[in-house]
């Protein structure tokens, strides 16, 4: 910083003067901290092709909402008993899951079809490129058969557009 000539205060004579290149990195912070961040990527994130394990998330046109998710995931159940794997069909624009800072967590309530009782699947996702989404899943769903108990599963995957 330095100070230029004279006291009068007029718009066409610079008294005071500060280098832009020593406060550049702070002013860029500032911008990008203040910067609203982009919507994700609208469409439908897949995993890619198993025959025992499938993701698929949609993200609706405004990229700040979630409104279709469904999974295929086998699950292990209480006493060392293998169920048949479910495949959910969950959220629609009705019940959609916000987006917020990239990230979406919720708890949704699985119905009860068949062996299974109503359950419920927690839902972790990060959205960490344009097209990208890394996700954690955990499924406790009880079964109608105290053979079977509770089954559960917990998936870790990565989806793309």
């Amino acid at each position: 910083m330095s100070r230029g000539e004279g006291l009068e205060c007029s718009p066409r004579k610079t008294i005071l003067f500060t280098r832009a290149d020593l406060i550049a990195s702070w002013v860029n912070e500032w911008i990008n901290i203040l910067k609203p961040t982009p919507p994700n990527k609208p469409g439908y994130y897949v995993t890619r092709p198993s025959k025992l394990r499938k993701v698929t998330i949609h993200v609706a046109g405004d990229g700040r909402h979630i409104v279709g998710l469904n999974i295929k995931i086998p699950l292990i159940c209480q006493h060392g008993y293998e169920a048949p794997s479910i495949e959910e069909s969950l959220l629609s624009y009705a019940n959609a899951v916000t987006i917020v800072n990239h990230a979406a967590r919720a708890t949704l309530n699985t119905q009860a079809e068949g062996i299974y009782k109503a359950g419920h699947i927690k839902m972790d996702l990060q959205f960490t490129a344009p097209g990208t989404v890394k996700g954690h899943m955990h499924v406790d769903i009880p079964t109608r058969s105290k053979r079977f108990g509770t089954c559960t599963n917990t998936l870790k995957f990565t989806a793309t557009t």
